[in-house]
């Protein structure tokens, strides 16, 4: 499969978002994989850190379960690698994983092969200290109804799912040529992106033990990401401004089985034009020339020539 036309910006953020909240989810499992470069020519290629994957599981891609690489790794064409570090995207039991388990990585990675395998069990993963129990990257939750929504998303009591709101320019559509602060370079603009993170409780103790699980979710949340510029694994959350600002949180709804909590916020990223479809000669040489006029008789009456050089370009 080869590699994205346009990176997925959106789908990015949102993992790294939810990366930040990994101290709060239980301790993350490590381990190395074995890859593979693909066979060609040229310098060795770079596995970069945050390398999304997914791991392959009784037959099934398990996207809720996401891993990255922990950093850079250089691999030589047509060579295999084995013992890239990996973990977690979150923490928790569930992500250990045998010896043996393919990844794929999500999206692919140009120059290497699509998948790769797990050298040895994992067992580093585990529950202990964790307030949040699953997280999710979803489409939209119904507040009203929310039952499917979390199933589909395979969130439970005292999971959080991060939803994308918008996008929007920085500082709202604006009239006038120069876009006013909108405009960061003449190839790139300031852009808000926009998520609804909701928490959700269904502890069966009543109405105290939910609220309180809701609230002090919520103030989690709140705390972990407030004001982060990037996540603790280096990943950038907001390129500009004072990173990620909290905009509003309330009880979005209530049914017999949920109390959903939702913490809205916003980051401000660069977006750049990628693509130039212009093409240019090649730049070979320069030619410098030069003449002063000639004067009127008995003056000489031919242009006088200063400079004639041909430089040839690097």
């Amino acid at each position: 499969m080869a590699a994205p036309f346009f990176p997925n910006t959106i789908e990015r953020l949102g993992r790294a978002l939810l990366a930040q909240l990994a101290s709060a989810t239980g301790e993350r499992a490590v381990g190395t994989i074995t890859v593979a470069a693909l066979a060609g020519v040229g310098d060795p290629l770079e596995l970069p850190a945050n390398t999304y994957m997914m791991p392959v599981v009784d037959g099934q891609l398990r996207d809720d379960l996401l891993f990255k690489t922990a950093n850079a790794w250089t691999v030589a064409r047509g060579a295999t690698e084995s013992g890239v570090g990996i973990k977690s995207n979150v923490g928790g039991a569930r992500h250990n994983l045998p010896a043996g388990t393919l990844f794929r990585f999500n999206p692919p990675i140009e120059g290497f092969a699509a998948t790769a395998t797990l050298d040895a069990s994992m067992t580093s993963g585990s529950n202990e200290g964790q307030l949040i129990r699953s997280v999710a990257v979803y489409e939209e939750l119904d507040s009203a109804n929310p039952d499917n929504d979390l199933f589909a998303a395979k969130v439970g009591d005292r999971g959080v799912m991060l939803i994308w709101s918008q996008s929007e320019p920085v500082e709202g559509a604006m009239g006038g040529l120069r876009q006013g602060a909108n405009r960061a370079t003449r190839s790139s603009r300031f852009w808000r992106e926009s998520f609804v993170i909701y928490v959700v409780v269904s502890r069966l103790t009543g109405d105290s033990a939910r609220r309180q699980d809701g609230q002090m979710l919520m103030a989690t949340v709140t705390g972990l990401l407030t004001d982060r510029m990037q996540n603790d694994d280096g990943e950038q959350l907001s390129s500009v401004g004072s990173g990620v600002e909290i905009t509003h949180r309330a009880r979005l709804g209530r049914s017999a089985n949920h109390y959903i909590y939702g913490v809205q916020l916003r980051v401000n990223q660069t977006l750049e034009a990628r693509i130039d479809a212009r093409t240019f000669a090649p730049w070979l040489r320069t030619n410098y020339t030069g003449a002063l006029p000639g004067r009127d008789a008995p003056e000489p009456i031919q242009d006088l020539e200063v400079v004639d050089a041909t430089d040839p370009m690097p």
